[in-house]
């Protein structure tokens, strides 16, 4: 329906009415073949009840005789990102004011569809271990409550709200920088039959990185005040290359190729910093990378910027008309 809104034209108020929506979905493939089968393909009390159900989530407002898309239903129209996913967004970071890091981002990303469908084992049966044990994770790295309760509430069973929070806990391991050896055995713990989990991580992680601009975008239309773009983009990078937050700002700026171990192991070492990096000597560096050309291309790349990338706000007068 939000798609249908957002390619149907408006009228001069840019508003669209219902019996507008239901003839443009009256002339799709789908109800001329559900009519052939004497079947009808829209309700139109169902279709008033959607109607109401967007409206009452701030996809769509009333606009006189019919209905406008507000900036986030715009987005969920054209971005293809699930509705339901978009609903229980709105309703899990709803109550978050000020209070979303880049782990509330990322458990908020497990309460939709998409991220529904990327399997990972769980032992639901666990009551007093794995069941607990990812939520009260999530909660101290400062994911609250609201969120935490929405990802559990709007599960259709206990194992969906498990494997929802374990998915959350699995990439807050990964941006935290931890080996993939020691992530595995965490989420391992307490099944039986233990396979190896690396795949399923970074799946998590592109999955999530994917859903990303679908979470800062409920962010915006909620909580306006709070500056939500940069972290968002930093999160991404860190979920895209599983680093952690110390080192998003030298992995923006360089070109050079490294692994996630190399990274790691510049991080363990200190070295996260431009000038940190500028300053290493190139045997400690070729050292730490396992290759020479690897640690003397990073330098060279990191040779002529400054130690210091932040550029201060230019402070202008005031206009005078």
């Amino acid at each position: 329906m939000l798609r249908v809104l957002a390619s149907h034209p408006a009228d001069a108020t840019g508003a669209i009415t219902e019996d507008e929506v239901v003839g443009f979905l009256d002339a799709s493939l789908a109800a001329f073949q559900a009519r052939e089968g004497g079947q009808a393909q829209w309700d139109r009390d169902r279709l008033r009840a959607s109607f109401h159900q967007l409206a009452a989530v701030g996809l769509i407002t009333a606009e006189g005789d019919g209905f406008r898309l507000t900036e986030l239903g715009r987005f969920t129209g054209e971005s293809g990102v699930h509705v339901d996913s978009i609903i229980r967004l709105v309703r899990g970071i709803g109550g978050a004011a000020g209070q979303l890091n880049s782990v509330a981002l990322i458990a908020a990303a497990q309460l939709t569809n998409e991220l529904n469908e990327i399997y990972l084992p769980v032992n639901a049966r666990a009551k007093n271990t794995e069941v607990p044990r990812w939520p009260r994770l999530l909660a101290s790295q400062g994911v609250p409550f609201g969120l935490l309760h929405e990802m559990q509430a709007t599960a259709v069973d206990g194992k969906q709200a498990t494997a929802r929070a374990k998915r959350a806990a699995a990439a807050a391991m990964w941006i935290a920088g931890l080996p993939m050896e020691q992530i595995e055995t965490q989420l391992n713990q307490h099944l039986r039959n233990r396979g190896g989990l690396a795949g399923t991580v970074r799946s998590i992680a592109d999955r999530t990185r994917d859903l990303m601009p679908a979470v800062a975008a409920v962010v915006r239309a909620l909580h306006p005040s709070q500056p939500v773009d940069d972290l968002a983009e930093r999160t991404m990078l860190r979920l895209e290359l599983g680093l952690p937050a110390e080192l998003v700002e030298l992995a923006s700026l360089v070109t050079t190729q490294l692994t996630r171990p190399q990274w790691l192991k510049l991080h363990a070492a200190g070295l996260f910093t431009v000038i940190a990096v500028q300053e290493a000597q190139r045997a400690q560096l070729a050292q730490l990378l396992g290759a020479a050309t690897t640690a003397f291309a990073l330098q060279d790349e990191l040779r002529d910027l400054p130690a210091n990338t932040t550029v201060s706000l230019l402070e202008l007068p005031q206009p005078t008309e």
